[in-house]
């Protein structure tokens, strides 16, 4: 987990509770209307929270990728000076053999960097 995600896991998290918490104060104020909405609120910004948690949690291996390997990477190939169509077709062999990285990248990421 990054913290991207575990910043959107404990957003969720405090603000569920907090707004949860919340309700109960209310609900002691004898404004039982108020502490639906503020709980139903509650009920929502957690789930929100988990779903934006799990599709950071889905995308950070390409935002690593794309951060660390692909610099490395562009300066690897740069003395090879290797063609789009020939990155392209090491890409489909890549992905043949079901390697994850044939998924991440495409030639022309790849491509822009190389000089």
């Amino acid at each position: 987990m990054d913290w991207r995600a575990a910043l959107a896991f404990l957003g969720a998290l405090g603000g569920g509770i907090g707004l949860g918490f919340w309700a109960q104060a209310i609900e002691a104020k004898k404004m039982q209307w108020l502490a639906d909405a503020v709980g139903y609120l509650a009920i929502a910004v957690f789930v929100a929270g988990l779903v934006w948690t799990s599709l950071l949690q889905r995308k950070e291996p390409g935002r690593f990728f794309r951060k660390k390997v692909l610099p490395e990477l562009r300066l690897a190939l740069e003395p090879l000076q290797p063609s789009r169509a020939e990155l392209g077709e090491c890409l489909r062999r890549l992905e043949k053999y079901r390697y994850r990285i044939a998924k991440i990248v495409r030639a022309e990421d790849i491509t822009e960097g190389v000089k």
